[in-house]
């Protein structure tokens, strides 16, 4: 059976596409009972859906085949020819293409006849099979239609086509800063990225901040980690390239990935957007292993490990990518994806509201943006440290309401009894009793920092007056979806220090101090 020769196809127009192409590719003499007229070759260009692409090619298209039947005036009997769709693919199987598989049963004929009418039909070769030459000296008509119908319809019997592994994104390295050992310095690196699936999207990514719980794991602080380890789940970029399943994200939109890029997507919390508390666990961003076997990273010994944004790209399931409003300037949104949904959670989720009076423990990261979104819900804001030094900046730059040091007696006097809820983002020892007392009657107790040692308190702190005590991680991805908008709605990033990738290692002892107004941020350009 010969083929018909492909060409590249390019967007003329510049606009987004995916291309069709239809191959019809004579069968005649291939088999038997199926015509002897002079061989012809059709070639259709269709463009479809919305992956951006310079060209086809051959190795990396996939394909369907049918058979149809035409009639040409210029010949006796009918031609049969194979039917080859191929379709430019972002993606891996196996994934059930409907679109390959009943595009054969529908409109076939039509479409022939219009190639025939609009496009060029070639005559690939003068002579056809039983001796048949050109149509000058057409051969007797031999055409079985029976036998065709009947093969027609036990090739319609079949079940649909299933697309196997090719790719128009293939699986590519990538640049990154990583940690070889545990408590090793962040170094250039290189890891590879999975193709584009069917359900991704791929980031090209310009920005990631640095929490601090980067340092803990790179450090191996925590649990015993993954090395090489890539840290980072404060992603921010622009999308390269998606999946033809995918329709709410385009290329070149503003997207994040926060701490999570998979979870199991059948438990209670999951269904409910909480995928942070997924049941079974959530495939964090980095440090942790593509577990699930619907991800194309699974493997039979536990998964593939996943690696974080201190890279140049990533790919992700789109519904692990959140969209990042355009007023907002990227570098500024990254520590959002953490930082930001950390403090917006807590305060959604247990009903925070316009009027009230909002404390907020600790300075840092966590702290700053506490500062910031509960000004913007429209709280009076308190800060509550154990430095005068950061009074200014709290009251200046941040614009809180009021200021209360730990250690000023009369500032402690002051603040009693005055707060409907605390976000405690301290993440070192201190005295939860003496912040409990700050809260009225029904105040809320938020603690989303990770104190090294377990807390304690009496249970008369909560009971007289009834407090509560709670806590909070990171939010879902419609509530990170909700804080970016909300984010965006007034104007809100986080202040943040951009850094190079070989200062990683040194950031990393300066946030440990303290020593960081709010923020790092890596700028991926520089690897």
């Amino acid at each position: 059976m010969s083929s018909i020769g492909s060409c590249p196809l390019r967007d003329k127009t510049g606009s987004d596409g995916r291309y069709l192409r239809m191959e019809l590719t004579c069968r005649s003499c291939n088999e038997n009972g199926y015509g002897s007229a002079p061989s012809r070759a059709i070639t259709l260009q269709v463009q479809s859906c919305v992956v951006a692409c310079a060209e086809i090619v051959d190795d990396m298209c996939e394909k369907a085949k049918s058979q149809i039947a035409i009639r040409f005036k210029d010949m006796r009997g009918v031609e049969v020819f194979d039917l080859t769709l191929r379709r430019q693919l972002q993606w891996l199987g196996p994934v059930e293409s409907d679109e390959l598989a009943t595009f054969p049963k529908v409109g076939v004929f039509g479409i022939a006849l219009i190639g025939v009418i609009f496009w060029n039909i070639k005559k690939v070769s003068g002579g056809g099979g039983g001796g048949g030459g050109g149509a000058d000296n057409l051969p007797a008509d031999d055409f079985d239609e029976e036998l065709f119908k009947e093969k027609l319809r036990e090739r319609r019997a079949k079940p649909a086509h299933v697309c196997s592994s090719f790719f128009l994104v293939p699986a590519m390295s990538c640049k990154c800063f990583a940690a070889m050992v545990p408590s090793g310095p962040l170094v250039p690196h290189t890891i590879e990225r999975r193709a584009v699936g069917p359900n991704d999207v791929a980031i090209d990514i310009k920005y990631a901040g640095i929490c601090h719980s980067d340092v803990h794991q790179a450090r191996d602080e925590w649990a015993a980690g993954i090395f090489p380890m890539v840290p980072g789940h404060e992603i921010a970029g622009l999308v390269t390239a998606v999946g033809p399943s995918v329709t709410s994200f385009k290329v070149g939109d503003k997207v994040g990935v926060g701490c999570m890029v998979d979870s199991c997507r059948e438990c209670q919390s999951c269904k409910e957007g909480d995928e942070n508390y997924c049941e079974s666990g959530a495939v964090m961003t980095y440090n942790g292993k593509h577990k699930y076997k619907h991800c194309m990273e699974h493997t039979e010994d536990g998964g593939t490990p996943t690696y974080g944004g201190y890279s140049q790209s990533i790919v992700v399931d789109k519904g692990y990518v959140c969209r990042i409003p355009d007023n907002l300037d990227l570098a500024g949104a990254a520590p959002l994806l953490c930082a930001g949904i950390t403090v917006f959670s807590p305060m959604a989720h247990n009903g925070l509201k316009a009027g009230q009076k909002l404390g907020v423990a600790g300075l840092g990261g966590l702290g700053a943006m506490a500062v910031m979104i509960g000004k913007a819900w429209g709280c009076e804001v308190t800060v509550i440290s154990r430095s005068e030094n950061k009074r200014a900046e709290a009251m200046s730059e941040l614009k809180a309401d009021k200021f209360v040091v730990m250690a000023n007696d009369e500032d402690v006097k002051a603040a009693a009894n005055s707060l409907d809820m605390i976000i405690d983002t301290i993440a070192a020892k201190h005295d939860i009793p003496t912040y409990l007392n700050f809260l009225k009657k029904d105040g809320k107790f938020v603690m989303v920092g990770v104190p090294p040692e377990p807390v304690s308190f009496h249970a008369f702190n909560i009971i007289p007056k009834r407090k509560t005590i709670t806590g909070s991680m990171i939010g879902g991805i419609r509530e990170t979806q909700e804080m970016l908008d909300f984010c965006g709605k007034h104007n809100i990033i986080c202040p943040y220090e951009l850094i190079s990738g070989d200062k990683i290692t040194e950031a990393y002892d300066r946030v440990v101090k303290s020593d960081v107004k709010y923020r790092f941020v890596i700028d991926t350009a520089t690897f």
